[in-house]
């Protein structure tokens, strides 16, 4: 009966014993199934050397087909001594089992009964499978949604939580800077009021122990013609104006040489400045201070080819020591 199970095999497989060598890379899905040598239990590896029984099939490890030069792990199935030359398709190599076993196919009566019994069970199964399957992953669905909203939500209001906390903290942050900036401006008020009563102390002071101005005429001179445009008193025209000179009357409170500075602001509030201008004022002027009742006539301010002043009204001051100590707002024509 072995012999007519094994009458295909080829000639070359039939006769001697071909031994493989289990290469990793040609025999990758052979590895891939984990196949054991039926006597040892042995896990078969690369490099290992195999024998295959060309009838049934069965991997064997060289040393193991040795034993008894045939395939013998179910004599009553296969005692074949021919051996495949290749590993053939997995499908087709029999996997081991600790117990091999014949499949005896035996006829039985089927009770009809049953089965048909048996078919409708099924059948109502999947009917209900069906049915509720779509509903249920679909609860799930929207459950998992719904979980996954409840989340945000969370999320969202710990944010305005947050957000709110920190708005209420620059909010008191913001009135206590205001606080701040209001009690500074009444300081800082109150410290310009200060400054201006001790300025006008000051000038006092200066009044009364060094000199205060109070007349201020005005003429227009010439230095380069020496020539004489308009007198101390009379109206002043741009056209005829070449150097402003004032003169001032005073009354001193010490004989003594002094520096004035003097400041000419023009109708628009601007400085009168030149590149002598010293900063701040518009010039300087040395004079000699007497005591009592007196009159000084100062340089002037201006060019020899005229132009400097245009029609408005004008604003001197007479500045000694950072202190006002006589001022003058007149119109030139």
């Amino acid at each position: 009966m072995v012999k007519n199970r094994v009458s295909w095999i080829s000639k070359k497989e039939r006769f001697g014993m071909n031994v493989i060598i289990v290469d990793r890379n040609k025999h990758e899905s052979f590895l891939a199934d984990h196949r054991q040598d039926p006597y040892t239990r042995q896990l078969i590896g690369v490099g290992d050397k195999i024998v295959i029984c060309a009838n049934c099939k069965t991997v064997y490890l060289e040393s193991s087909w040795k034993i008894k030069g045939h395939c013998s792990i179910n004599p009553k199935i296969c005692e074949s001594v021919n051996t495949l030359s290749s590993i053939p398709n997995q499908k087709a190599i029999t996997h081991f089992s600790s117990k091999p076993t014949i499949k005896i196919v035996e006829k039985k009566t089927i009770n009809k009964t049953a089965i048909a019994l048996f078919v409708t069970i099924i059948i109502i199964l999947l009917a209900i499978i069906l049915f509720f399957s779509p509903k249920y992953f679909s609860y799930r669905k929207s459950a998992d949604e719904l979980i996954v909203v409840k989340q945000d939500v969370v999320s969202y209001e710990n944010n305005i939580k947050e957000l709110t906390q920190s708005n209420n903290k620059l909010a008191t942050e913001n009135n206590i800077l205001k606080t701040n900036i209001t009690t500074l401006e009444v300081k800082n008020k109150a410290f310009e009021e200060e400054v201006k009563n001790l300025k006008t102390i000051n000038k006092g002071i200066l009044s009364k122990h060094l000199m205060s101005i109070y007349s201020i005429e005005f003429k227009s001179t010439n230095y380069s013609s020496s020539t004489t445009y308009i007198s101390y008193g009379n109206t002043l025209y741009s056209s005829l104006i070449y150097y402003l000179c004032p003169k001032i009357s005073y009354n001193g409170a010490f004989e003594g040489n002094i520096k004035l500075s003097i400041k000419i602001i023009q109708p628009n509030g601007v400085l009168v400045t030149g590149n002598s201008s010293p900063s701040g004022y518009t010039y300087e002027q040395n004079m000699y201070c007497k005591k009592g009742y007196n009159t000084a006539e100062l340089g002037g301010w201006g060019n020899s080819s005229g132009g400097t002043y245009s029609s408005g009204n004008y604003r001197i001051e007479f500045w000694y020591s950072n202190v006002c100590i006589g001022e003058k707002n007149f119109y030139i024509y």
